[in-house]
């Protein structure tokens, strides 16, 4: 039997949508989830997330919807013919795929994810200011309640918390 070592940093072509390649990593401290403006995606952080398939109803993301998220940014994003060396274009069109990415996420979970309450969030913004970095996330759920996702970033070791909390 042949054994395979996966190499790290691994790095491969996971897919070639239209004209760019989107590159799959493993366990990237520079990948948290996935890169925009790179085209990448980091594939032990999305299997971090629990699958649809744990449990009812689904809590927060899902391994599913975070995969479906970034490859639906990657597919709008080069479905704009914009210039991948273009940064400042891409940046302009973030916020608008980002959103196509979030409701491709929201059809695969069954849950709604509350972009306009991680905006605001305090974490969002001012812990990556005081060098605690976390990213928070807010889904309303099945059951009408509202599930906090914060996950660790920067990080080869990316944990992710959940809890339900107050409206």
């Amino acid at each position: 039997m042949t054994s395979y070592t996966i190499p790290d940093p691994f790095r491969i072509q996971l897919a070639c949508i239209m004209k760019k390649t989107v590159w799959a990593y493993k366990n990237s401290a520079k990948i948290d989830i996935g890169s925009y403006q790179q085209g990448a995606i980091d594939l032990d952080d999305i299997q971090k997330h629990n699958s649809i398939s744990d449990a009812e109803p689904t809590t927060g993301g899902t391994a599913e919807g975070v995969l479906i998220h970034e490859l639906v940014e990657q597919f709008e994003l080069q479905k704009s013919g914009v210039d991948p060396n273009d940064k400042a274009t891409k940046d302009a069109r973030f916020n608008d795929d980002h959103q196509a990415g979030i409701n491709a996420e929201n059809q695969v979970n069954g849950n709604t994810r509350l972009r306009e309450k991680e905006q605001i969030s305090e974490g969002n913004r001012v812990d990556f200011l005081h060098n605690n970095p976390y990213y928070y996330k807010y889904y309303r759920q099945k059951d009408n309640t509202i599930l906090e996702e914060r996950i660790s970033v920067e990080s080869k070791d990316m944990q992710i918390n959940k809890k339900v909390i107050p409206e």
